[in-house]
């Protein structure tokens, strides 16, 4: 697993959204604008926060740009000319 030392998360999305692929991104943090801010300007199409690997059916799961052609699961196949998101948060 490649480890990158960043100052924050300005940087961390740069380099993020500057990468050809765009399957998903992981983010911890409890600060609620930093999350909002990473549903709206993160190039993914699966955003994790606050947990890991763990995609559930009813969910749809898609990369964007090189990551994927569309979606899958569910009704969701049909909407494959839209580009969706999953959000995953666990909140205490």
């Amino acid at each position: 697993m490649p480890i990158l030392k960043i100052s924050g998360y300005e940087e961390a999305k740069e380099l993020l959204n500057s990468r050809e692929e765009g399957l998903s991104a992981y983010l911890w943090t409890q600060n609620h604008k930093t999350i909002m801010r990473s549903i709206n300007e993160l190039e993914v199409g699966t955003i994790f926060i606050n947990k890991g690997i763990v995609g559930y059916i009813q969910g749809y799961h898609s990369g964007h740009k090189t990551s994927g052609l569309g979606g899958e699961d569910g009704i969701h196949g049909i909407e494959g000319y839209l580009q969706k998101r999953t959000i995953y948060m666990n909140y205490e």
